[in-house]
């Protein structure tokens, strides 16, 4: 009979229909939830990787760009605008230590509290090392007319800007004094105490700038400082050793600084982000308590006036 033709079909429709199985969907799930866990460890590892080769590059710019920056300010220590650092200099303004050929350039060796007279109270980072230079200043003038020795008068062929009480160095490249300005913003320059010798005509004047670069810890940062500026965060050691007769030696083993023909500087950087590698970096002056990516960089500096000796 027909109903009993449609019943028959009807079932087989039905049973062709069926949805799926409790333990069918349970599996489907868990084999889904698999892939979107490996999908996102995927995208995790890919983001991370995408984030240490970005600071790198930022460490190895930066430490690229501190490096030159210190090489051009220990390249004028001491030269006065003269191809040679070993001119006689006499300084009567009491600096301590002295700007002389054995001071213009000064490091001292993961020391704490041993540092020049000008930055004395200064807290460096312990186990780093801080390099001191005194240097004239690029902006210079010079003497319009002669002065003999005892003069305490000096007219300018300019009149710069500058402030009483001012350290001043005037120099005519065979030899050089250091004196304190009496007066301020004149073209007829003042010092506190009679020049021991003559100039002539043309001799260079320029202001006396002592410079010390040392990593110091403020507000839990590391930090480059030049003099009280701070110039770089995430710096984490600063070593400097010098070069003497081909060798390099530390600074505490070094007691005559006319003989280094070099200096020897290491930059450890840190990257502002934390949480980019496995393990925290470790090298044999520094290890590290977070994971940050660090990067540690390196120049010689041959000091103006040796590298042609």
């Amino acid at each position: 009979p027909a109903g009993a033709l449609c019943v028959g079909r009807c079932a087989m429709k039905y049973t062709q229909q069926r949805g799926i199985t409790l333990p069918e969907l349970l599996i489907a799930l868990s084999v889904g939830g698999l892939l979107l866990l490996g999908l996102s460890q995927l995208l995790v590892t890919s983001h991370r990787g995408q984030g240490v080769q970005d600071n790198a590059t930022e460490l190895n710019e930066r430490g690229m760009a501190l490096l030159d920056y210190l090489a051009r300010q220990l390249r004028s220590a001491g030269t006065l605008g003269c191809p040679k650092i070993q001119m006689t200099l006499v300084d009567g303004t009491g600096l301590n230590p002295p700007w002389d050929a054995v001071h213009t350039l000064r490091a001292y060796d993961n020391t704490l509290g041993n540092l020049p007279a000008p930055f004395a109270s200064t807290q460096t980072l312990a186990g780093t090392d801080a390099i001191y230079i005194q240097k004239a200043d690029a902006n210079v003038t010079a003497l319009v007319s002669d002065i003999a020795a005892g003069s305490s008068s000096l007219p300018l062929t300019s009149r710069p800007s500058y402030d009483k009480a001012e350290r001043w160095v005037i120099s005519d490249c065979t030899g050089a004094e250091v004196f304190m300005t009496a007066n301020s913003n004149s073209s007829v320059m003042r010092s506190t105490t009679a020049l021991s010798r003559a100039f002539a005509t043309g001799a260079r004047l320029a202001q006396h700038v002592p410079l010390l670069y040392s990593v110091r810890r403020q507000n839990g940062v590391t930090t480059l400082y030049e003099n009280t500026q701070p110039i770089a965060d995430y710096i984490y050691d600063l070593q400097i050793q010098f070069s003497i007769g081909g060798a390099y030696v530390e600074a505490d083993e070094l007691s005559d600084f006319t003989q280094v023909r070099g200096v020897k500087i290491s930059l450890l950087l840190g990257s502002e982000q934390d949480h980019l590698t496995q393990q925290p970096y470790q090298d044999p002056a520094f290890r590290a308590s977070d994971r940050r990516l660090y990067r540690r960089v390196e120049t010689t500096v041959f000091l103006r006036g040796f590298a042609d000796e």
